[in-house]
């Protein structure tokens, strides 16, 4: 059977994820229907050339939606909350506020309807939004944003946060296993310590902050640099860089005054 799909509506299962508006030339056989050139709204996002293969007896039917999509950052919390059944994700993006953006993406998802794994790829996107680890706002943008598996990683991040700026920046956060995180540049990255050095999570084993070094205060510009480790633990971090310092102040009951 071939034809062409109008107005056609698909609830993506587990993901609550609703395709509608689907227009497109598409085959039935053999139990399983088949469409490209697809045109509809993925969300709140409106896709376009997509390929769809979907088996009508449900069940372990397969499944496999591929699209590109017009992307509001905005949405990408939201979709990545349904996708991704992972604690320690969630914990995430319930710290994400006032999300904006825009990007263009491809979104992929498959292949039985009764496990849907998904991967999102974005590309030249524009973000501003806050994280509240970090609470300065944020406007970022980067060549390409990937989410796949229990990973998501951005590249190319430049833009600012608070008074920190970063240029050609990567970036990898992996829920798997806690929070870690790794991230490397080659370009200039500069760190306004009066913001970064109160929302480290310096510690020791039992929680009590370490009051060695009370206040930093300054400027670090990082000319190269490469981190790993789990963020919320400090003892597991594994950094290197080289730089300059710039209107740097020590604050310490190690010295009678700042430094």
């Amino acid at each position: 059977i071939r034809g062409r799909l109008q107005e056609g509506k698909i609830l993506v299962p587990r993901v609550q994820l609703e395709v509608s508006g689907i227009e497109g030339e598409v085959t039935i056989s053999k139990g399983i229907l088949e469409g490209t050139g697809l045109r509809g709204k993925v969300g709140q996002a409106q896709g376009h050339g997509g390929s769809l293969r979907i088996g009508l007896r449900g069940g372990d039917a397969p499944f496999h939606l591929d699209v590109l999509v017009d992307a509001d950052m905005a949405q990408l919390p939201i979709v990545l909350e349904r996708v991704v059944r992972s604690e320690n994700l969630q914990t995430e993006l319930a710290l994400m506020q006032n999300i904006q953006g825009r990007g263009r993406g491809r979104l992929i998802l498959g292949e039985s309807l009764r496990d849907v794994q998904a991967r999102v790829e974005v590309s030249n996107f524009q973000l501003t939004g806050l994280y509240q680890r970090i609470p300065y706002p944020m406007e970022l943008e980067g060549t390409s944003f990937l989410f796949e598996g229990s990973s998501v990683s951005a590249y190319e991040l430049t833009g600012k946060v608070g008074g920190s700026l970063s240029s050609g920046l990567n970036l990898r956060y992996s829920w798997a296993d806690g929070h870690h995180v790794e991230f490397d540049s080659s370009k200039p990255v500069t760190v306004f310590l009066d913001e970064i050095y109160p929302i480290l999570p310096f510690a020791d084993g039992s929680g009590t902050p370490r009051k060695t070094i009370e206040a930093l205060t300054g400027f670090v510009t990082f000319h190269s640099t490469e981190f790993k480790g789990q963020i919320l633990q400090p003892s597991d971090w594994q950094f290197a860089g080289t730089g300059t310092i710039r209107d740097l102040t020590i604050h310490s009951p190690a010295f009678p005054g700042p430094v």
